[in-house]
């Protein structure tokens, strides 16, 4: 169901996985590897070092804005763009929650899609959408993730993949107008039909999550980290 990830870079204090697709003598070469000798530096497998360098952006994975209003993401201009500028690194921003952002009012549906996990209900989720179920993936998700990293490694680029990040989490820093990315997580009890609490201090900053404090949560995130 998922590609198996195959390496693992403590490059950042998050999780940050990379693949290569091996499609082609003209795609990217992987999977990378720390240098032997300078552990500062990647390597390809025939041990040649590698430089990463790309340019970020938040949407270039999930459609991220408002419906009707924000246009798809336009992933193959942004491949273009990439390698007009001689670049050969992304990092594939995945957005945990389903709805809502810090940097909007909470007032503004800031969706993303689509999500890892199926919303079959029953009930309705913070965000009015069906519950999440834990236990079944999106098809749709992991499609879109084999085909983006596929279709840069066609183009000798390189991916990493950022299952998990703290902007889906509370992030308002004291501003009661902002939206609480919190709420529409699917690890928040009120948006799961599997009675999985992300948020047991209470304390509605979904922090646990991300802090192995939660072993039920562990469970289901092992998936997203191999086959």
């Amino acid at each position: 169901m998922i590609p198996r990830l195959f390496a693992y870079l403590s490059v950042s204090l998050l999780p940050l996985f990379t693949w290569a697709a091996d499609t082609g003598p003209s795609t990217a070469s992987g999977p990378l590897r720390v240098h032997p000798d300078n552990p500062c530096w990647f390597a390809r497998p025939d041990g040649q070092a590698v430089w990463l360098t790309g340019s970020h952006t938040w949407a270039n994975f999930q459609e991220r804005g408002i419906d009707g209003q924000t246009p798809d993401f336009d992933y193959e201009a942004y491949l273009d763009f990439l390698q007009r500028h001689g670049h050969n690194f992304i990092r594939l921003w995945s957005w945990e929650e389903a709805q809502w952002m810090q940097f909007a009012d909470k007032e503004v549906p800031v969706r993303y899609k689509p999500s890892p996990y199926q919303r079959t209900g029953p009930g309705r989720a913070l965000d009015g959408g069906a519950k999440f179920d834990l236990t079944k993936f999106n098809d749709e998700y992991f499609g879109r993730l084999r085909q983006r990293v596929g279709l840069a490694g066609q183009r000798g680029i390189y991916v990493s993949v950022m299952f998990f990040q703290g902007f889906s989490l509370d992030k308002r820093r004291g501003n009661a107008k902002a939206g609480n990315a919190w709420h529409g997580h699917p690890f928040n009890e009120a948006n799961n039909v599997n009675s999985i609490d992300g948020n047991p201090s209470g304390d509605d900053s979904g922090h646990e999550v991300h802090e192995l404090k939660v072993p039920k949560i562990t469970r289901f995130r092992k998936p997203l980290s191999a086959e």
